[in-house]
């Protein structure tokens, strides 16, 4: 009877499915079959042989008689007719919004059962909501189930079902764990974290697999991993619910467990996969009889909970143990390769690299101007998260002054925004880097967080010298370096984000194999030269006081004109109109550069900053000059300035900057202090270095033939070229700041300012410890951060933006001198000495500034001093300026004939300079100076010249 009954439906499911298959058009019109449990396969053959023309029929089964294997993309492609099966509810949706350039017809099997049937046979019933936008209706009979006894029907339907998200342990996971994390995923999220806790009881490792599974997961879901790790891991309500979910889920699959693997039931599993966690029939089928596996019966006992309930919170309390001793390697880590300079800046957050997220809204940080994003702005930056998202090597190129680094960030800052990246900012170095990146690959590893390396060579750091800056060989070194590294990883299958900021000029400068490697990966060529977005920056740095016209005109005339620098042109067109209070002034200035950004510029430096005021200029040309050459610096430093009198040539040191004339008074005053102080774009950097060197007019002029805007810039660099030129030999100085150099001469009047030899005494330990971080190769505050929060009114005098500059460095490495009257440097080595003495050991910059300010002769206390510097030499990477004055230091000790003592310092110092070995003579130490001696010339055998390697041994040999 059931036989009968199963042909007669599947003979009337083929009629129905001829009908709409016979007539359909060949190339045009496909049928799709749902849903499993409904004799897809010999319904679809029957169908087939009721045509005259040829039909095929695609199906998800490799091994299935008359078919062909189901491909999404080669239906597209397909002239014949096409039957498509597939594989559960969740691909027929997806197939049926794949295929929307054809005709798509869904036929639902069950529906047919169900009208031959009517309510006789409603035990075998099944639902599939999935397909109520696509298929007729949502319900209908299962004809697999019709072959079953009714009894064995209903109880594997009820055991399959209770497996469904609906459960009570379930939805207490999705209420108390996940909260907020589920509004997007809803039951897949729970289903993959039951996954989890399900796959860390299989397993005998804990902490960093799972922390990687959860990493991954987080990823993919668009989730916090940090959060979601805390849920699971932290004791409390959620944890509980996690484990009560995990062990629920467990009975329930093995009670369920005979049911799975009966094809019969295959209509129902669809119903739970697909309906009820939104994962497909196969994916659902692992987590279930993974689950099953962890209880040894059909049958749950109170004592096979107890115990996988136990074994979960060992597994977790474990993991938690292993995720925090993994988070403080991390954290080492990091500070060491800060400490190195491989890494200048770890970024966690969107605020650490500039911007504030406030309801979706990125604000430029420290301001109340939101930063201007447009569609064509948010569309590339999303060109460059996807990339970071897929872990691809980026290249972000263009122009300078474009916005490319504005853009870049604001895609990192995304990419923060979402708990799952940290950015590692990669540093400058000037020597070959490989075991940095040796320590960085390890890091990126063991990360908690997925790293993205960011490199944007552009703008040179604070702490680097002018001279330092990085040249092309070495940009090449570090982007070669990052594309191995990028490479290896990829290979190993745990590649990283990493992505390069690269100016045209700058890129144009590498070698040609290192173009080509470059160009095999992800290029995102920026262009952001749109007249509506350039209009909005001129608006939002304008303070939007301007008619909407006004700025549109602006923002037309730099997209039409600018190709370069146009963004950099829009962002200071709109600085001038706030100052200006838009006049007209500002649009002919845009029009005068020609589309020059360098020439747009030097105009508003001249008449923004120097209010067009030729004896304005005059007056700040000194520390103009200076901060041409040493960068950003302390506006405290400008308080007082050097200036020389036009009239008579006479240089006066200290000239109160509120006695200099300035149109708007203080306002003026305190706005010209504060640009002249603080860091600017590179572009602007570039253009201020070139007007004091008297470059730039050479540059435009070709561009700018008989143009007014051309005499401005030849009356800026004129102007400076003469007060420099009187500045070497000044008739008459009122003040201690001689002549000569604009920086020497504000260095000396600085050493002589009241204020600050003042602050140097009320707080004379902190200004040493800053001369100590100065004669060090590291930014020293990651290393001593407890130092910044200790000094007082002389962080006015050392700090720009909680940072020391390169400035500020320059002028304590060569000025520290001039304060020794106020600073007994002996009394300096007996505190050390001392603290030496408690602790152990020390770890602080100190020494260095003891040693500058003796010039390496610390007579009376050289006995204590050599301990001191003992015991901290080695924990240091001195500059050369240190290495003077300790070479100084050395001399010092072998005239006072403490050969042993120098012997100890040589060992410490010898890896920096390799000469300091031929200072002594081996006949001269006793046996553990000659252990110190020996120590410093085995180290150096296997990293000098090989024309000094018969020296050492020599050495070693006597």
């Amino acid at each position: 009877m059931l036989a009968d009954l199963f042909e007669r439906l599947v003979n009337q499911a083929a009629e129905d499915v001829a009908k709409e298959l016979c007539g359909a058009i060949p190339g045009t019109d496909v049928v799709i079959l749902v849903t499993p449990g409904s004799a897809r396969h010999e319904v679809a053959r029957r169908a087939a042989a009721k045509c005259d023309t040829p039909v095929k029929i695609l199906t998800y089964k490799a091994d299935e008689p008359g078919t062909e294997p189901l491909d999404k993309d080669k239906i597209l492609k397909e002239d014949a007719k096409v039957i498509a099966i597939p594989l559960d509810n969740l691909a027929a949706r997806d197939l049926y919004q794949h295929l929307a350039t054809k005709r798509r017809k869904v036929i639902d099997l069950p529906s047919i059962y169900q009208r031959l049937l009517g309510s006789s046979y409603n035990y075998a019933k099944v639902r599939y909501k999935k397909l109520r936008h696509i298929a007729k209706t949502t319900e209908g009979i299962s004809i697999s189930l019709l072959q079953l006894n009714p009894l064995e029907v209903e109880k594997g339907i009820k055991a399959i079902r209770r497996l469904r998200p609906r459960q009570r342990s379930a939805k207490e996971l999705l209420a108390e764990v996940l909260e907020d994390l589920a509004t997007k995923v809803g039951a897949q999220l729970v289903a993959e974290v039951l996954h989890l806790g399900i796959e860390l009881l299989e397993r005998s490792g804990t902490g960093s697999w799972l922390i990687d599974k959860v990493h991954k997961l987080s990823s993919r879901l668009g989730i916090r991993s940090e959060d979601l790790l805390e849920k699971l891991l932290t004791k409390g309500r959620a944890r509980d619910h996690f484990i009560e979910a995990v062990v629920q889920f467990a009975k329930a699959a093995a009670e369920a467990s005979p049911y799975l693997q009966n094809p019969s039931f295959e209509a129902v599993v669809a119903e739970v996969a697909n309906d009820g966690w939104g994962l497909s029939i196969e994916k659902f089928k692992t987590l279930a009889e993974n689950a099953a596996k962890l209880l040894r019966s059909k049958i749950a006992t109170k004592d096979d909970i107890e115990r996988l309930k136990k074994e979960l919170e060992d597994r977790l309390d474990k993991a938690w143990k292993e995720l925090e001793k993994l988070k403080k390697r991390v954290e080492e880590a990091e500070t060491e390769l800060q400490v190195l300079g491989i890494v200048s800046e770890v970024w966690k957050r969107p605020k650490d690299l500039g911007f504030d997220l406030e309801r979706g809204v990125f604000h430029v940080y420290g301001s109340d101007k939101p930063l201007v994003v447009t569609d064509s702005f948010a569309k590339q930056a999303e060109e460059i998260l996807d990339g970071i998202r897929e872990g691809k090597f980026v290249v972000v190129r263009g122009e300078k002054g474009i916005g490319k680094s504005t853009l870049t960030l604001y895609a990192l800052a995304k990419a923060l925004s979402t708990g799952n990246f940290r950015v590692y900012k990669i540093g400058p170095t000037h020597k070959e880097p490989t075991e940095e990146f040796h320590k960085l690959s390890i890091t990126v590893k063991m990360a908690l967080h997925t790293p993205v390396l960011f490199y944007d060579p552009a703008t040179p750091p604070y702490y680097e010298a002018p001279s330092d800056a990085p040249q092309p060989t070495a940009i090449g070194q570090i982007i070669r370096h990052l594309l191995d590294l990028h490479e290896r990883l990829l290979e190993e299958g745990s590649p990283i984000p990493v992505v390069v900021v690269l100016p045209n000029d700058i890129y144009a400068t590498l070698p040609s194999e290192l173009k080509q490697r470059l160009d095999a990966h992800m290029a995102v060529e920026v262009d952001l030269r749109q007249p509506q977005f350039l209009a909005e920056i001129v608006k939002a740095y304008s303070g939007t006081t301007c008619k909407d016209e006004v700025y549109q005109k602006i923002g037309r005339e730099i997209a039409e004109k600018y190709e370069g620098g146009y963004t950099l042109v829009a962002r200071y067109a709109g600085e001038w109109l706030r100052q200006a209070g838009c006049a007209t002034n500002v649009a002919k200035a845009v029009e005068a550069g020609g589309g020059n950004a360098k020439t747009f510029l030097a105009l508003y430096i001249y008449k923004g900053i120097f209010q067009g005021d030729s004896r304005l200029l005059w007056a700040l040309a000194i520390p103009f000059l200076a901060r041409a050459k040493l960068g950003p610096m302390p506006p405290k430093w400008l308080e007082e300035i050097p200036q020389i009198d036009p009239r008579d040539n006479t240089l006066y040191c200290n000239t109160p900057l509120h006695s200099v004339p300035i149109q708007g008074g203080d306002e003026a005053r305190e706005f010209i202090k504060k640009w002249l102080a603080e860091e600017h774009e590179d572009l602007i950097e570039e253009v201020i270095k070139e007007l004091a060197q008297g470059t730039l007019s050479a540059q435009v002029e070709p561009m700018l033939k008989g143009k007014t805007a051309l005499k401005y810039i030849m009356n800026i660099e004129n102007t400076l070229a003469e007060v420099a030129e009187r500045l070497k030999s000044p008739a008459r100085v009122v003040g201690n700041c001689g002549g000569g150099d604009p920086v020497d001469v504000l260095f000396e009047q600085l050493a002589q300012r009241k204020e600050l030899r003042e602050a140097i005494e009320r707080h004379t330990w902190e200004f040493l410890e800053a001369v100590g971080e100065s004669l060090l190769n590291v930014r020293v505050e990651l290393v001593y951060p407890k130092i910044k929060s200790q000094r007082g009114d002389l962080g006015e005098w050392i700090f720009v933006d909680n940072y020391m500059p390169l400035s500020v460095i320059l002028f304590l490495q060569k000025s520290v001198h001039r304060f020794t009257y106020i600073i007994d440097h002996c009394q300096a080595i007996e505190h050390l000495h001392q603290r030496a003495i408690e602790r152990g050991e020390l770890l602080e910059p100190t020494p260095l500034a003891i040693l500058a300010l003796s010039k390496g002769r610390l007579g009376q206390c050289i006995d204590k001093a050599w301990k001191v510097l003992a015991k901290q030499i080695g924990n240091i990477i001195p500059t050369e300026e240190a290495l003077t004055w300790a070479r100084e230091f050395i001399r010092h000790l072998i005239e006072r004939e403490m050969f042993n003592e120098a012997a100890v310092i040589i060992a410490q110092l010898s890896s920096y300079d390799q000469n300091l070995v031929k200072f002594i003579e081996p006949s001269k130490l006793n046996w553990i100076g000659k252990i110190y001696y020996g120590k410093a010339l085995i180290s150096l055998l296997y990293n000098t010249e090989i024309t000094e390697h018969k020296y050492m041994i020599e050495k070693i040999e006597e």
